[in-house]
Parts: structure tokens; C-alpha cells; sequence
């Protein structure tokens, strides 16, 4: 079996797990915004979290990281790990993750460079947590969660580069979540 392990220690966040080594500083918020790059080794490099504002006092507001790269979501716990996540630059998947009711610590995410895949999560209620999305450069696809009711979660989406794919949702009972939706791609 696979284990992970969540350790903090001054104030770098470690989560380690499946030949993956992911931290991040908690403390610091100096200079720009700098990555969290999916490496070819599986592991995942991660720089200073961004701000708004750092005083003059040192204490600062974080907002988040640019996460480059394809992210894998399949439970409670590797949702967690990207919830620093501003923008993500490839795909964000969230497959097969039983217990995930709602997508609460994406909080932070304004825009995913590629597509946005949310499949076969037999516990997803809500799409809760991503109100901050505006952007979806590639496309939507919602397939497979049966207890999924709404997709209210998306309703700051503004822009979808590619289609739109809601299908097999089977308690879904309407889309209303999308009404601020100016843009998309191709398929509807």
C-alpha cells in the first residue's frame, strides 16, 4: 500500500508519498510569484508563495502559487497538496476520489491553462470551492458523479477555450452555475 506523510517544520510544509516530494515555505511571501513545477522525476518543485502585500513589519497575505504542470487529484489529501494552487498551467484532473464531497480547498485557483476533467467521484455533491475560477484555457469535462447536484461552484467562470462536456451527472439538475459564462471554444 502507499503511504503519504504531511510533516511542518518552520514553516515549510512537506508531503511525501508514492515518489512524490512536494513543500511548500509557508513563511515566505518575498519577491514575485515563482513556480511549482511538476518535474520528470515525479517530484515537484515549489517556490515562495506569492502576495499581495508583504509590510513593513514582515507579516504578509499570501495568495497563492502558479503550479506548472498536470495535477492528479484522487483524494481528500492530494486535493489538499494543491490548494495553494492560483493557476495551474496544464490539466487538473479529479478522478476516482471517494469521500471528495466538495472541491473546498481550490479556493484559490483563478485559471487552469488546460482542461479541467472532474470524473468518477461517486461522493462529489457540489463544485463548491471554485468560485474563484474565471478561466479554463482548454475544455470542461464533468462526466460520472452521480451525487453531483449543481455546478453552482463554477459560477464565476467567465472563459473556455475548448467544449463543454457535462454528461452522465446523474443527480445534476441544472447548470445554472454557468450563467456568467461569456466564452467557449466550440462545444456546447
Amino acid at each position: 500500500s502507499t503511504h503519504k506523510k504531511i510533516v511542518i517544520s518552520r514553516g515549510i510544509l512537506f508531503l511525501v508519498g508514492m515518489g512524490l516530494i512536494l513543500w511548500l515555505n509557508l513563511m515566505g511571501c518575498s519577491g514575485p510569484t515563482e513556480s511549482f513545477s511538476n518535474m520528470p522525476n515525479g517530484a515537484f518543485d515549489v517556490g515562495p508563495l506569492d502576495s499581495d502585500s508583504c509590510g513593513h513589519d514582515g507579516g504578509c497575505t499570501s495568495v497563492g502559487i502558479v503550479c506548472n504542470g498536470d495535477f492528479e487529484v484522487d483524494s481528500a489529501e492530494t486535493l489538499d497538496a494543491i490548494g495553494q494552487c492560483i493557476r495551474i498551467s496544464g490539466d487538473l484532473v479529479i478522478r476516482k476520489a471517494p469521500g471528495l464531497t466538495t472541491l473546498d480547498a481550490l479556493s484559490r485557483l483563478a485559471s487552469i491553462g488546460n482542461h479541467l476533467i472532474i470524473e468518477y467521484n461517486p461522493d462529489l455533491e457540489t463544485l463548491n470551492g471554485l468560485e474563484a475560477l474565471k478561466e479554463i484555457g482548454g475544455g470542461l469535462y464533468i462526466s460520472a458523479n452521480d451525487e453531483l447536484l449543481n455546478v453552482d461552484g463554477l459560477g464565476g467562470l467567465v472563459s473556455i477555450g475548448e467544449e463543454v462536456f457535462l454528461v452522465g451527472n446523474a443527480g445534476l439538475a441544472d447548470v445554472d452555475g454557468l450563467a456568467k459564462l461569456e466564452s467557449v471554444g466550440s462545444t456546447f
